[in-house]
């Protein structure tokens, strides 16, 4: 296979997310990427709802019994 077509290759699959990296195409030299983990915010964000929730229910209570 000559360098062209390699590249173009490459540079389809960095296109498509199917390779996380980029062309050096002055160098000639392929980077790649290491692949993020998974991002758990969004589920770690729900969970802290209904412990927030229980946290200000039981200051609710408390006022209650101070006032």
């Amino acid at each position: 296979m000559d360098n062209e077509k390699v590249e173009r290759k490459l540079s389809q699959m960095i296109l498509d997310k199917k390779l996380s990296g980029c062309l050096h195409q002055g160098e000639g030299v392929l980077v790649l990427f290491d692949l993020a983990g998974p991002d758990h915010t969004y589920e770690n964000g729900v969970k802290a709802i209904p412990a927030m929730g229980g946290i200000l229910d039981a200051l609710y209570v408390r006022a209650r019994k101070i006032h």
